[in-house]
């Protein structure tokens, strides 16, 4: 077993949209690192696989909640969860999304409103119903919440997704300055191009960022001096940059 972080090992995290991708990366890498964790997402068979993996490779404890974001209930029931069985968290990742395309005209108004429900309301929601678990925490803590570099410049083509990850944005850098003082940090990371199931098949796969490069950023972000904080970080595929 590699050595593992003295910040992170005996600590909880919790993540949402954690059933793949990015989110199952994370999971995997902070429970390499020594954390508990609690994983959410809607596709509660997934979730309880990964929970067993984690438990059998590094020997932490790890909770499967079945969770939707897009209802309070659910995200209150996974708050609630957590605290039962593992406590305080000290590491939050709202990371749970969802990717709309398609120009203004031939996006419906459903749509719309179920990418920014998902994206922006979802994120609220975590946060909201995770807070009185971090303040219950002690030392550094640290919220992190999944952007994009498309919440950054504006896209053609994506209007519901852009629109939303500029809010996700928004969110997290004022929630940033109300909980600095309590010695929370709070990031959005925002990533280019992710090899996840929404490019599966897309011929250069293997030159974008890749779910593990942003779990590797949350150890990051969760281990760096309690003197700093990084707000907001935009993460590109290297091969892909000057493209």
């Amino acid at each position: 077993m590699s050595q593992r972080s003295p910040d992170l090992e005996g600590r909880v995290a919790a993540i949402t949209g954690a059933s793949s991708g990015i989110g199952e990366a994370t999971a995997r890498r902070l429970a390499a690192e020594g954390m508990d964790v609690a994983v959410g997402a809607r596709r509660g068979d997934r979730l309880g696989k990964l929970a067993d993996e984690i438990e059998a490779e590094h020997g932490v404890e790890a909770l499967a909640v079945e969770t939707d974001v897009r209802s309070m209930v659910d995200v209150h029931g996974f708050a609630d969860a957590v605290e039962d069985a593992l406590g305080p968290v000290d590491l939050l990742f709202a990371n749970a999304g969802t990717g709309e395309g398609g120009r203004v005209e031939a996006t419906s108004e459903e749509a719309f409103e179920t990418t920014i429900d998902v994206n922006l309301v979802g994120a609220f929601r975590t946060a909201k119903a995770f807070l009185p678990l971090i303040r219950d925490a002690e030392g550094t803590r640290t919220i992190v919440f999944t952007g994009s570099v498309s919440g950054t410049v504006p896209m053609a083509g994506s209007s519901a997704y852009v629109a939303s990850k500029h809010g996700v944005r928004g969110f997290a850098r004022s929630l940033a300055q109300e909980v600095a003082d309590e010695g929370i940090r709070t990031t959005a990371i925002n990533p280019g191009y992710v090899n996840t199931r929404w490019h599966e098949g897309h011929p250069r796969a293997d030159d974008m960022v890749q779910p593990e490069d942003v779990g590797e950023l949350v150890v990051t972000l969760a281990t760096m001096n309690d003197t700093a904080m990084i707000d907001d970080v935009r993460v590109w595929p290297a091969k892909m940059y000057s493209e």
